[in-house]
């Protein structure tokens, strides 16, 4: 069987330069401002969105059976202990390096979502086949 978003809602892929976490709402404020840009537009092929919009389309991505959506957190941010927009210093558990950890604990996500808000550098798309 094709592993789905949903069923995958609380995988994190941890590399050395990057973390892959799964698109959350707690994401759409900063990823929707990223998508005003005429320039990231044009590169991705994409139309400008309603913050509403948006919100049906993360919902949409977060259910799609054959596609896993993930934001792209830079590890050296979080690594280096940056402040984030309220100028506090922010701690973050250990992120395990090189291998695949699952967290089905969502009770666990919305702190840590908001502390690495600061660090989201991008998204990816994960389309699976069989």
């Amino acid at each position: 069987a094709v592993p789905e978003m949903k069923s995958n809602y609380g995988l994190c892929l941890s590399g050395q330069r990057c973390i892959l976490v799964p698109y959350r709402p707690e994401h759409l404020p900063n990823y929707h401002e990223w998508m005003q840009d005429p320039f990231l537009l044009e590169m991705t092929g994409s139309e400008p969105l309603t913050m509403e919009e948006e919100i049906q389309m993360q919902k949409e991505w977060r259910d799609d059976e054959k596609k896993c959506t993930f934001i792209i957190l830079a590890r050296d941010l979080l690594s280096r202990g940056e402040l984030g927009d309220t100028g506090e210093k922010i701690t973050v558990p250990p992120i395990p390096t090189n291998r695949i950890e699952k967290d089905r604990k969502e009770e666990s996500y919305p702190n840590l979502i908001e502390q690495t808000l600061h660090t989201m550098i991008g998204d990816i798309n994960l389309f699976l086949s069989e």
